[in-house]
């Protein structure tokens, strides 16, 4: 899998960074997506990139089915204003959308598809 978009970035409901995981949301209603799943990812930002875990989905552990493409970013601390254009590069799906019973196991789950990420970076040439 090398699928590569470039997307702008919007306002999220926030939920990623209430939970520890801070994301970025991206608008995607133009975008050829993966399907639906939680994605190793590869992102550009001002001509850096950054390793991350991303999650293409409707939401369904929140049973408010706002489809949404986010980015969780290792290292990456900063706030990156609305419309402005990252690209994202979908190396390898971890797995599918699921919903979760609670927040505890969604946030434990999140923790596991990071360690699996970080792992895959290790092996590879970079």
């Amino acid at each position: 899998m090398k699928e590569k978009l470039e997307a702008q970035v919007i306002k999220g409901k926030g939920r990623g960074k209430k939970i520890g995981f801070p994301t970025i949301n991206l608008d995607i209603r133009k975008e050829n997506l993966p399907q639906k799943g939680v994605y190793i990812t590869k992102c550009w930002y001002n001509n850096i990139s950054y390793k991350g875990v991303s999650s293409i989905s409707d939401n369904p552990t929140f049973a408010d089915k706002h489809f949404s493409i986010e980015l969780h970013l290792f290292d990456f601390n900063k706030q990156i204003p609305i419309e402005e254009k990252i690209q994202v590069k979908f190396l390898h799906k971890l797995r599918n959308q699921k919903k979760f019973a609670n927040i505890n196991d969604l946030t434990n789950q999140i923790k596991k598809d990071i360690e699996k990420a970080k792992k895959y970076f290790t092996k590879q040439i970079q």
